[in-house]
């Protein structure tokens, strides 16, 4: 029969992919040409533009003659534009075309060893993986040739791997631990009555086995060999030393899986020429690599992860007693240093019963026999032969239930008086003839049973018991552990407001697809018609999870723009906006703003912003960051330890991802030095909000205005309760509050407006129409003899919207919307 599930599931890893297919229960991997499991994520291109994949490409890259036509861990660069120049044909390539190109290579696999034509398969992604690094990875299948793509975490994979066929009744919880090639994931599972629910995740984009080997060969192997030799600018990110990194890089991999049962080994089988054509041969130079160098360099590695797990149990209320086990995904995991390391970290029970290597792409497999066939993908032909009733299923392919519910059509004539029966192959079950209704429809429960892939035939009757041919002719059924709830956002999505400040719209958790309105928000600037002005929504995305408290402590993914020849009047300050974000799934985001005043809706597809971020840039925001560090009694040594290691990956960033790293730790710092920073303002607040209580009540006392007075009072004993907390949101929260009403007693007497007309008086020469400044200054004058405090308000108002828009942040996204 033809397939009905995409039972396909490709691992498409940082430094290897494999591909798994779901074969009855059980998920099988298909070898690759070599005949082995996994294939390395490289890509080849000589002089004549010859294109080799996989482990023989990799292998290039100890040829000096073609290590410059070799790209390896593009993963780690997806979603970026970074841009791959194959120098001995010209060739440039984006990480999304290198990464197609290993998709390809799986989709060859099977050609070969199963005669299929993939178009479907389940592909996988780091659980912390950014919309940007989805919507890239999602392109690269389509660009393979894949018509349908379904993502799944990889932890989620593992999970499925893990409980697939064990007891479908059983209650644990279990912490992933996926240390890959190139990137780390933390998730917890909560296994309950057949089903996995995602509890919570977080994990580092560029965390993984690859920083293991660059952190030996960085501050073991290189500091034994620059005195000695000439090698210039010898670093990670140089073409100039390709091929040295990556003879370099393999025998470390080599050295670290003798280390995983010796001691000690002398590291070899790498040579290559300085910069004067001097021999650096290592059988030669006897530099010995031990265990417990190694330990040096992976265990802070493995403490920073254990760190992010410990993050992701405390964000979900949870400790490492609520864990049952760890499971341990990824090749790094499989050292028993690594382990040994990990299980002092965490204390909770290691499993690795199923290969940490493949885990991910046989739970893909598994996860795929779940999800149907689109049309447009399989084999057969679409139209039927008019004999042939096509059968609209609505129905699970796997599932923890023994008697799964299945609802149906039946089209096409003489149905009246029909009826339909399916029947399991193996135990001969049948659900008896059910009666279809009016409208071709009918709905039963089948009986299946666990161990196998059930197989039911389905049979169609006419009133004179004649046999009538559908389309489909059976289903399957498969008795097994399943995902609960579908995928999930992974970081919370936000936008930036004026002033550096954010308004959450999808938390994070949020199932697909979604759709997520944020009212009560208003333009901070005003955008005049047919000009250049313009409003612009930043959409941001939360680090590991969570959006931070500011604009900056979030990345940012794209923009919705507004500008003045879009709209169809002019839009003054405060103007409300309510502003919508839509997916459908990881990857697809949408950004819609509506504006009731002008009754226009303006929408945009966040194309996800993918520059690489400059490193002269962030070596700037680390100056800034060091300036305030150093100025703050309150920023500990370990924020400025941070800062300084930062800085020492900056010194030799020639990398897109040792800048992204960066970029990671910098916006961390942020975070941390902003928390000290605010604890530190918290006697100040304090002492200015008293301030402006006391200030308040004088000028209710001095208006002699009652209800002015009551009020003040009010908020004079609402603030003897809150000064009690400790909670900057709140108390500034309290302070805009006061200020609002202070203002506004100030704002209600014609003195305060004539004080605003005289300040911005001095700002004519600056303002964007000094013709049109001119005679609103001329007519709040006129106001201001007649005491008219309406007038005066609209003409200070007016005016202010002609002032240039000059720089509204110093920091932040200067996003175009406030509260």
């Amino acid at each position: 029969m033809a397939r009905q599930t995409i039972d396909f599931g490709i691992d498409l890893g940082t430094t290897n992919s494999a591909i798994s297919v779901l074969n009855n229960i059980k998920p099988e991997i298909i070898k690759n040409n070599d005949d082995i499991d996994i294939t390395s994520s490289a890509v080849w291109i000589d002089k004549n533009k010859r294109m080799v994949v996989g482990n023989r490409a990799k292998s290039r890259m100890e040829n000096p003659n073609s290590a410059n036509d070799v790209y390896i861990e593009f993963k780690r660069e997806i979603g970026s534009n970074r841009v791959y120049n194959f120098k001995s044909s010209g060739v440039c390539k984006t990480p999304i075309e290198l990464s197609a190109e290993v998709l390809k290579e799986m989709k060859g696999n099977v050609q070969s060893k199963l005669n299929e034509d993939l178009q479907a398969a389940v592909i996988t992604i780091p659980a912390a993986f950014s919309q940007a690094q989805c919507s890239a990875t999602k392109q690269a299948a389509i660009l393979a040739g894949f018509k349908q793509c379904p993502l799944l975490q990889e932890p989620v994979a593992a999970s499925l791997a893990y409980g697939f066929q064990g007891d479908v009744n059983t209650r644990d919880m279990w912490l992933v631990f996926d240390f890959g090639g190139g990137t780390f994931d933390a998730a917890i599972m909560k296994a309950s009555e057949g089903a996995l629910q995602i509890v919570s995740h977080g994990g580092d984009n560029y965390l993984g086995g690859s920083d293991i080997d660059y952190g030996i060969i960085e501050s073991i192997i290189i500091p034994q060999i620059k005195n000695e030799f000439n090698l210039p600018n010898f670093n990670r990110g140089n073409d100039r030393w390709l091929y040295a990194m990556a003879r370099m890089k393999r025998m470390v991999e080599e050295a670290k899986i003798e280390l995983s049962r010796k001691e000690i080994w002398t590291l070899d089988n790498c040579s290559f020429e300085d910069a004067d054509g001097n021999l650096i041969d290592f059988e030669e130079l006897n530099i010995t690599l031990t265990r417990n160098d190694v330990i040096r360099v992976v265990e802070p590695l493995i403490v920073r992860a254990a760190d992010r797990c410990r993050a992701v149990l405390t964000g979900a209320g949870l400790n490492v007693k609520d864990m049952s086990k760890v499971l341990l995904v990824g090749g790094p995991t499989k050292a028993p240093y690594f382990r040994d390391i990990l299980s002092n970290e965490l204390c909770i029970p290691l499993d690795s019963s199923v290969d940490p290597l493949t885990v991910v792409s046989s739970g893909a497999a598994i996860f795929a026999g779940s999800k149907k066939l689109d049309t447009s993908t399989q084999q057969h032909a679409i139209h039927l032969p008019s004999n042939v009733h096509p059968l609209i299923l609505t129905y699970d392919p796997q599932g923890p239930d023994d008697d799964p519910l299945v609802t149906g059509t039946v089209k096409g004539n003489r149905l009246a008086g029909a009826s339909i029966e399916f029947t399991n192959r193996t135990t001969h079950w049948t659900s008896g003839k059910i009666s279809l209704n009016e409208d071709g429809q009918f709905r039963l429960r089948l009986r299946a049973t666990s161990g196998f892939k059930n197989y039911f035939d389905i049979t169609l009757t006419d009133s004179t018991g004649s046999k009538i041919r559908t389309d489909p002719a059976e289903i399957t059924y498969t008795i097994g552990m399943t995902l609960d709830g579908g995928q999930i956002v992974t970081n919370t999505i936000s936008i930036a407001l004026a002033d550096n400040q954010i308004q959450k719209i999808v938390e994070k958790k949020t199932p697909y697809p979604f759709r997520k309105t944020c009212h009560d928000l208003k333009t901070s600037i005003a955008c005049r018609r047919g000009t250049e002005d313009s409003i612009e929504i930043p959409v941001l995305e939360g680090l590991n999870g969570d959006a931070g408290e500011k604009a900056d402590h979030n990345r940012k993914l794209g923009s919705l723009i507004i500008t003045g020849y879009q709209i169809s009047r002019d839009l003054p300050i405060g103007s409300d906006v309510d502003v919508t974000l839509k997916a459908k799934e990881p990857g697809m985001l949408t950004a819609i703003a509506y504006i009731p005043m002008l009754d226009e809706e303006y929408s945009a597809q966040i194309k996800f912003d993918c520059e690489a971020p400059s490193v002269d840039e962030l070596k700037k925001q680390l100056s800034s960051q060091k300036k305030i560090a150093k100025s703050s009694a309150e920023a500990s040594d370990d924020i400025i330890d941070k800062l300084n290691d930062i800085e020492s990956k900056l010194s030799s960033a020639n990398d897109g991802v040792v800048a992204k790293q960066c970029e990671t730790l910098l916006i961390e710092a942020r975070v941390a030095l902003d928390t000290v920073e605010q604890a530190s303002k918290l006697p100040k607040l304090k002492e200015r909000i008293t301030g402006t209580i006391t200030t308040a009540i004088t000028i209710a006392t001095e208006l002699k205005n009652q209800t002015y007075i009551t009020k003040a009072n009010t908020l004079k004993n609402e603030w003897s309760q809150i000064e009690k907390s400790n909670n900057i949101k709140d108390l500034e929260e309290f302070e805009e509050k006061i200020n609002i009403f202070t203002i506004g007693m100030l704002a209600a007497q014609p003195e305060f407006w004539i004080e605003q007309l005289n300040i911005l008086k001095m700002s004519l020469s600056n303002m964007r129409n000094p013709t049109e400044a001119s005679r609103l200054f001329s007519q709040g004058e006129q106001y201001a003899r007649q005491n008219d405090i309406n007038g005066l308000q609209q003409t200070v108002q007016a005016l202010y919207e002609l002032l240039p828009p000059g720089e509204r942040n110093m920091r932040g996204y200067n996003g175009g919307l406030t509260r």
